[in-house]
């Protein structure tokens, strides 16, 4: 009918209008992914989130080349190496004395010991590390469990009180006690990623408010008691947390037996309880290259992590920072023709 011929023709005007303003749209938007593809950060953006970008660009009919670019720009952004700035942190010497005891530097991996605080992590490790020492053994005797209360006291009716059955109800002195507590476990439990991450974020604090130290080594000359007391005094610490390698001296280990608010541990007994609650943290160069290498996140922005290298400790002099500290120079090799002429002169 005439009707409908006109109505379908108003709809083809309408439509005539909007493809012009489509085509401008799907151009803008291939435009502003290949920007945020551009400008987006390799740990934000996965390998996971590509083909959803490809598949966006490739229906769009502005550009049929949105696909390839989108795809090129992320090939650019993951071969781009992620760059920080190192950190670095002073090498003293636990048997010498305080403004002497700063020996050299040596570099730390950011992503352990430069991680952001998380009080949040922190708090929820805590209470999953204190579940654990909760033995959960309090037990109290219930009414069948307490001795005696084998007969009624006293007749059912005809004294004027209350009936009662048992003598060691628990409405009663001697009694037993209802609902108390029967031992149970009180653990819970906490993915091992959380795990590791606070301990990260904890080291990161102690690094942060330079109440963390790293000493060549522990090892004491004296078991005695008094001894590791003076030393600490003289670094200025009272409560400590001491961090040696695999394992433990003997000499260390009965020196901070009897010190309330010292502690020693070995490089796997590490955890974020004991980091947090004593004030300054002690560790040896063992105990930070067992943390580099079990600690270093395996993952990063959906890529697979290199091993973490660490530089080799260098001496420089107290005076300088550790910013500007350079790197020693590699010994030079002679060459043949040198060694030559110097094998004539001789």
């Amino acid at each position: 009918s005439k009707w409908s011929q006109s109505i379908m023709a108003a709809c083809a005007r309408v439509l005539g209008l909007l493809r012009p303003l489509a085509a401008s749209a799907t151009s803008l938007a291939s435009l502003s992914t290949s920007i945020m593809v551009r400008q987006t950060h390799l740990p934000q953006l996965s390998k996971t989130a590509l083909p959803v970008f490809v598949q966006r660009a490739s229906m769009s009919t502005a550009a049929p080349q949105a696909a390839e670019h989108v795809e090129e720009n992320f090939q650019e952004v993951a071969e781009e190496p992620l760059v920080r700035e190192p950190l670095y942190a002073w090498v003293s010497d636990f048997n010498a004395e305080k403004y002497e005891s700063k020996v050299g530097m040596m570099q730390l991996n950011d992503a352990i010991f430069g991680v952001p605080l998380r009080s949040d992590l922190l708090q929820r490790v805590v209470i999953y590390q204190r579940s654990l020492l909760w033995k959960g053994n309090a037990k109290t005797k219930t009414r069948a469990e307490v001795r005696g209360g084998g007969r009624k006291i006293y007749k059912q009716k005809g004294t004027g009180r209350a009936r009662a059955g048992s003598l060691r109800s628990p409405t009663r002195r001697g009694g037993g006690v209802s609902h108390g507590p029967i031992p149970r476990d009180h653990s819970i439990r906490m993915p091992r990623k959380i795990q590791e991450f606070a301990i990260r974020v904890a080291l990161s604090s102690k690094l942060q408010s330079g109440d963390l130290t790293i000493v060549d080594n522990l090892d004491l000359t004296s078991h005695k008691t008094k001894d590791l007391v003076s030393k600490l005094s003289e670094h200025g610490m009272r409560s400590v947390l001491l961090v040696t390698g695999a394992t433990a001296a003997t000499t260390l280990v009965r020196a901070a037996a009897n010190i309330p608010k010292c502690k020693a541990i070995t490089q796997n007994e590490l955890n974020v309880y004991d980091i947090l609650h004593k004030r300054s943290l002690v560790l040896t160069k063992a105990a930070v290259a067992h943390i580099h290498a079990t600690l270093a996140p395996r993952r990063r922005g959906g890529r697979v992590l290199p091993p973490y290298q660490p530089q080799e400790p260098f001496f420089v002099s107290s005076s300088s920072s550790p910013a500007s500290a350079p790197t020693p120079a590699p010994t030079p090799t002679p060459t043949p023709a040198a060694t030559t002429s110097e094998n004539q002169a001789v």
